[in-house]
């Protein structure tokens, strides 16, 4: 395959495709209820499967990051591949709670932080010029998965049971990472992008996030030198922040249409399309936005409008209409949060060690996603309803802005210890 320019678009689609493979979680609730039938578990220990495929991801996109440049790309993400694979596969299997935790917690968690680390690296590095466009097709394909995954894991169960379609989803999943994994290799050293881009790697980039990169000469730190940046654990918090505003309300999504429109099933599921929509939107639109007014800018514009959605107006829809427009709203603010993340990463850290430095960034989404709903199921269990949620939510979301205007502020104060040298 020929490195040329023209060929980033196929690499860009592959990354998307095998990016879009992590929104198969999007189907774990599906599965809930057939587990409970077929194995007569309860709703806690099948959770905690969850909690540890996202823990495992973490890891693993760490480890990832360390690797990458060590193994051939297209054989990493086929063993990455493999292991997702083979934990969903495995998991139909499963005929006791150890080993629902073996199989799809750990084998299936690890496989999928891989892929997912290494479909946003690989597209990222591939533009230079216009990250936050590979940015926001990555991670928007992964939103906009549920899509497919809720419906055909609906499918799946209705004709061979839950187990059954685990075995399925195994092998299915595994025969698009064994196509889509031979197009992704990571770009040359001196790769430049667009000929008219006036970008190197590693240096400053004249059209890349405006101002923003104009003022700082980005170097490329490691994993262990960016953990002893004070400007890393600003940006850790704002996220940390940003996300569990978002997971409050978007993982009650079905309770909260309940009780404020009384929500039917049938609402209920279009909700997760219109949702999954408006997640794709705004980390598409959001990504290429940070292009042109820089990642920092455009998160604090986020933080701004969540605010705004979560104090003012989502506790005030009055039907099932506007609850729709305000919850896709919610989803379009909440993604772009997520394709700016790896911004972040690759315009204060460098794209050098980007794997590794992303998959430590990341922990902070992976701890509000455990924090943030506990915070809205406890306001629930103690109030009866979640308006004290959007109070908290809208708090997070105005501290969030905080922690992203000190990053726009003083980035230079914060940097320059560490840098690896040239």
């Amino acid at each position: 395959m020929n490195l040329s320019k023209p060929n980033r678009g196929v690499i860009l689609t592959a990354a998307a495709v095998t990016c879009s493979f992590c929104g198969a979680i999007y189907m774990w609730s599906i599965f809930t209820n057939p587990m409970i039938a077929e194995h007569g578990w309860n709703v806690q220990e099948i959770s905690l499967a969850y909690s540890i495929f996202l823990l495992m991801s973490m890891v693993s996109g760490f480890l990832c990051g360390k690797v990458q440049d060590k193994i051939d790309t297209r054989a990493l993400m086929l063993i990455a591949g493999l292991l997702e694979s083979v934990g969903w596969g495995m998991t139909g299997f499963a005929s006791s709670i150890p080993m629902l935790y073996f199989t799809f917690g750990i084998i299936g968690g690890f496989g999928d932080g891989i892929v997912y680390n290494l479909s946003v690296s690989v597209a990222t590095q591939w533009y230079p010029d216009k990250p936050g466009f590979a940015s926001g097709i990555c991670t928007g394909c992964v939103a906009l998965s549920a899509l497919l995954f809720a419906p055909l894991g609906q499918l799946f169960i209705s004709h061979f049971g839950a187990s059954g379609s685990f075995k399925l989803c195994g092998v299915i999943f595994f025969a698009f990472f064994f196509v889509f994994s031979w197009f992704l290799r990571m770009p040359p050293a001196v790769f430049v992008g667009d000929e008219d881009a006036q970008v190197r790697k590693g240096e400053a980039v004249d059209n890349h996030a405006g101002a923003e990169a104009a003022q700082q000469k980005p170097r490329d730190f490691t994993t262990l030198q960016m953990v002893r940046q004070p400007l890393f654990w600003i940006i850790w918090v704002g996220v940390f922040l940003a996300s569990t505003s978002g997971l409050m309300v978007t993982a009650h999504t079905s309770g909260i249409g309940q009780l404020l429109v009384g929500m039917t099933a049938a609402q209920g599921a279009l909700m997760v399309g219109v949702f999954a929509v408006g997640n794709f939107a705004g980390r598409f639109v959001s990504g290429n936005l940070a292009d042109r007014i820089g990642c920092a800018n455009t998160l604090m514009l986020l933080m701004l409008c969540t605010a705004a959605e979560m104090l003012f107006f989502y506790a005030g829809a009055s039907g099932f209409t506007s609850f729709m427009i305000q919850t896709c709203l919610l989803g379009f603010f909440f993604g772009g949060v997520m394709s700016n993340l790896p911004l972040l990463c690759s315009t204060y850290f460098g794209f050098k060690h980007f794997g590794g430095n992303y998959a430590i960034s990341y922990s902070g989404y992976t701890v509000s996603a455990l924090v943030g709903p506990m915070i809205a199921a406890f306001v629930l269990a103690n109030t009866g309803g979640y308006d004290a949620a959007f109070y908290i939510a809208g708090g997070l979301s105005l501290l969030a802005f905080a922690a992203f205007l000190l990053v726009r502020l003083i980035p230079e104060h914060l940097r320059g210890r560490f840098a690896v040298a040239d």
